[in-house]
């Protein structure tokens, strides 16, 4: 009997040094990926080109660990722009991954990212090739708030307040609020 007492005793206190275990990896990413769901009114500004006004749609798969999304605007005199990309947490590899595809160019991208401690920033880093060779890009999306995100790529090794090669608001559509 004092054997029981003593074994139901220390693992009583072993549950109670334990501190409360966080939130899933799984759980976590559910609610990343729901920041970003929704209809948003873009204007991005690529390299010299005035900037221009789209839309995006950020569609979360059922499971919720995964989001397709497509953006669309206009892209310099007479050409217009069309991108098509996949986000998602992938539990068996514990890793995040991006998929991207667009009518700038044939390449299909695949990388993987990281979200910041906070879950405000989600950050891809890449060789891109925009005619000019190869170039180790630096992708940032930013939570600014709950209706709004900005976008900033620029080569990884440019300064911090160095202007970007692209960059986008993102406030979402007042449809959707």
């Amino acid at each position: 009997m004092i054997l029981r007492l003593l074994v139901a005793a220390a693992l009583l206190f072993a549950t109670a040094a334990q501190p409360p275990r966080p939130a899933t990896d799984e759980a976590r990413a559910k609610e990343l990926l729901a920041q970003l769901a929704g209809t948003w009114d873009t204007q991005t500004t690529f390299m010299s080109f005035p900037p221009s006004k789209g839309t995006e749609t950020v569609e979360l798969l059922p499971h919720g660990l995964s989001a397709v999304v497509t953006s669309k605007g206009p892209m310099g005199p007479g050409r217009s722009f069309e991108g098509h990309g996949l986000i998602g947490y992938d539990p068996q590899q514990n890793k995040w991954l991006h998929a991207w595809v667009d009518n700038t160019d044939s390449h299909f991208s695949v990388s993987e990212g990281t979200w910041s401690a906070d879950g405000k920033v989600f950050t891809i880093q890449e060789e891109v090739d925009l005619g000019a060779g190869p170039t180790l890009m630096l992708m940032q999306t930013t939570i600014t708030g709950a209706d709004g995100l900005s976008f900033r790529m620029a080569p990884k090794d440019a300064p911090a307040d160095a202007k970007p090669m692209i960059s986008t608001t993102y406030t979402r559509h007042a449809a959707a609020r």
